[in-house]
């Protein structure tokens, strides 16, 4: 079972969120970027990494730099959801790993569709 970490600052729409992926087969968990979610990440490597930006970005940016920084964690597949596209520029720069950058809103056929992409890639 695969298991996603969602980075996100708010909690808005996660329940659905979980328990959607959750049928579909994955363990998603969240992580508060405020709480250096990068050392969790570290220390439970997770198959994914969905960095959702839709909330104070800033912090989002953070970890996404401190993601990119590590070589442990660089090779954990990354996609960041949510993006303004004024902020485009300056994700790609912070996290030039990403294998996927999505520009507006985030819905959950959005999450699944990256999952499912991303994870097929990885096997």
């Amino acid at each position: 079972m695969a298991r996603i970490a969602y980075v996100a600052q708010h909690r808005r729409g996660l329940p659905e969120l979980l328990k959607q992926l959750s049928e579909t087969g994955y363990v998603v968990y969240r992580l508060d970027p405020n709480q250096m979610a990068y050392r969790a990440l570290r220390d439970e490597m997770p198959d994914l990494v969905l960095a959702d930006m839709t909330l104070r970005p800033t912090h989002v940016q953070e970890v996404l730099e401190a993601l990119s920084k590590s070589t442990i964690t660089r090779t954990i597949p990354l996609a960041v959801v949510g993006i303004s596209p004024a902020d485009l520029e300056g994700t790609r720069s912070k996290a030039p790993f990403a294998r996927e950058h999505h520009i507006g809103s985030v819905t959950r056929k959005l999450l699944i569709d990256i999952v499912k992409k991303l994870l097929v890639e990885e096997n």
